[in-house]
């Protein structure tokens, strides 16, 4: 029988058993590989929290360390979901630093200015007065219960 490295073998291992291998050994390897068989859904995590790729890379980089801390002091029997609540904690966590009254943007500066820079109408009350639409709403009112009508009026 020859032995395999665990290096070699670790990929083909459940994160159950590369979760207690890493517990009973602190070696960092083993946590490396199972954080990054999820990795990417950190990172999606992340950009839906902050919808700005570089916060979100450095913030799975953020997530790693702080789990490193973590692990030890919780009793984990899923690592996927643990890691998910660990992730948009620590998400949820950024954003409530931020100062109040900080204005977060979630559209990109040309979307702005393309809204910004829109000539369109964008409330009925800018356009001119049509005579035909006001009596038509004048004839919806008038078909309301009596304190409907004196609500609208």
């Amino acid at each position: 029988m020859q032995l395999i490295p665990f290096s070699r073998k670790k990929k083909n291992q459940t994160d159950e058993e590369l979760l207690s291998f890493y517990l009973e050994k602190q070696d960092n390897e083993v946590l490396g590989e199972l954080y990054s068989r999820y990795m990417h859904l950190v990172y999606g995590v992340c950009l839906k929290y902050f919808k700005e790729p570089e916060k979100s890379k450095d913030t799975v980089i953020q997530v790693y360390e702080k789990i490193q801390s973590e692990i030890h002091k919780h009793a984990v029997k899923n690592f996927k979901s643990w890691l998910y609540v660990v992730t948009k904690n620590h998400c949820l966590m950024e954003l409530r630093k931020r100062k109040p009254g900080e204005l977060v943007l979630t559209s990109s500066d040309e979307e702005l200015a393309d809204f910004m820079e829109n000539e369109t109408d964008l409330h009925p009350i800018d356009e001119e007065s049509n005579a035909s639409l006001e009596k038509a709403l004048a004839n919806c009112i008038e078909k309301l219960k009596t304190e409907q009508k004196s609500c609208i009026r």
